[in-house]
């Protein structure tokens, strides 16, 4: 198999993978907001609040801190300067671990798919080893930034908005 073919599998893999992993939030979410509404729309408001941060965070590094693909050593021109870090493994690790205050097994799963999509980022020749790593260290430092960010909203909610009864 030519370097071309393992770049397009795995990247459709790694695509799939992470549409799981956000499927797989989103049966959560509605099954909690099922249990309790409120809990369950904070819950919701933690991943749009942790996609949106990674997405624009990442946007801005690849912009500022431009790396070259491994794969455009092989076909010069292909996607050259948006490796570093990498978007899928931010996203994928970050949603893992806001899965950690939910349940350790949802937890585990969410991280085991987490850690396929850095394997197939590194496969695929779409990222370097450092991409992934620093890709996991944003996930993580977002994820505990996003956990405290919507505690907070919670607790003003609650103090300050919700009608007592």
């Amino acid at each position: 198999m030519d370097v071309l073919k393992f770049y397009l599998y795995f990247n459709f893999l790694r695509d799939i993978l992470i549409l799981i992993q956000i499927l797989f939030i989103a049966y959560l979410n509605f099954r909690k907001i099922k249990e309790d509404v409120e809990s369950g729309l904070f819950f919701l408001f933690k991943f749009f609040l942790t996609f949106i941060i990674v997405f624009f965070l990442v946007s801005y590094l690849k912009t500022n801190f431009p790396e070259v693909r491994p794969i455009s050593h092989y076909f010069p021109g292909l996607e050259e300067n948006d490796s570093f870090p990498s978007r899928h493994t931010a996203l994928s690790f970050s949603f893992s671990f806001l899965l950690l205050d939910l349940s350790l097994k949802y937890f585990i799963l969410s991280f085991v798919i987490s850690i396929f999509i850095a394997i197939f980022s590194l496969l695929s020749f779409s990222h370097w080893p450092l991409d992934i790593l620093f890709g996991f260290l944003i996930g993580f430092i977002i994820a505990m930034i996003s956990q405290e960010l919507s505690y907070l909203f919670h607790r003003l909610y609650v103090h300050k908005f919700k009608p007592k009864t």
